[in-house]
């Protein structure tokens, strides 16, 4: 298998409003194989959110290298980051963040249309990635309209609306109910596994660590393999 990203010796810090160094990571390697799926367990607090932030270019690390398809890219500039991230990265959320004046069609195609790519490929594929996700119908309904487990599955479209490499999901079921959850789940795993997409998930939830080909924990701003 290929090697789809990279995090090597990777810590990150922030200030404390008194101004005192917290440390958050200190130290993370990882590597993401293409094709794979990669849980991160642990409390809420240790890490997790913050290793996603760093593994999908919302944010930089005080020191230590990241890469996406081979290259690292702390060298870049801010909108060559913007726009690695925007191609090679999709997200999903515990909260949906569909914008509310959009049908569900229209948010999942925002991806392309950042990147002044809306036409008839663009449309064709956000119907089918609608289809895919079991939401045909449901394609010129706006968010209020949609169930929570109906928004998330819009999230999970849009968020493969470019064919990212990578898709990385912070507790995607955390604001569903257990049978929703377990329906999003199967959707998810099911869709990026036929897609060829890796995923790197950070969870809690034990069933959805379960369906993962590892597991890691954060503990003491390190990642621990627990399988």
């Amino acid at each position: 298998m290929s090697k789809v990203a990279f995090m090597r010796g990777v810590h990150r810090s922030f200030h404390s409003p008194t101004g005192a160094l917290i440390p958050i990571l200190c130290g993370v390697d990882l590597e993401v194989e293409r094709g794979e799926i990669v849980a991160i367990a642990g409390e809420s607090g240790v890490g997790k959110s913050t290793l996603l932030n760093l593994l999908g270019l919302l944010d930089r690390p005080s020191r230590g290298e990241i890469g996406l398809e081979g290259a690292t890219v702390g060298d870049l500039s801010v909108d060559a980051v913007a726009r690695v991230r925007n191609q090679k990265v999709g997200f999903v959320f515990q909260f949906h963040h569909l914008l509310p004046e959009f049908t569900a069609l229209e948010n999942v195609l925002m991806p392309a249309r950042i990147q002044g790519r809306i036409g008839a490929a663009e449309l064709d594929r956000g119907r089918g990635l609608l289809e895919r996700v079991g939401l045909r119908n449901r394609a010129g309904h706006r968010p209020t309209t949609l169930s929570g487990g109906e928004r998330q599955r819009v999230a999970l479209a849009r968020a493969l609306m470019n064919g990212p490499s990578l898709l990385l999901a912070d507790e995607p079921t955390g604001n569903l109910d257990p049978q929703t959850a377990a329906a999003v789940q199967e959707l998810m795993v099911e869709t990026v596994r036929s897609l060829e997409s890796s995923v790197v998930i950070a969870t809690h939830d034990a069933r959805l660590s379960a369906v993962a080909d590892r597991e890691f924990r954060v503990e003491d701003g390190l990642l621990v393999p627990t399988r």
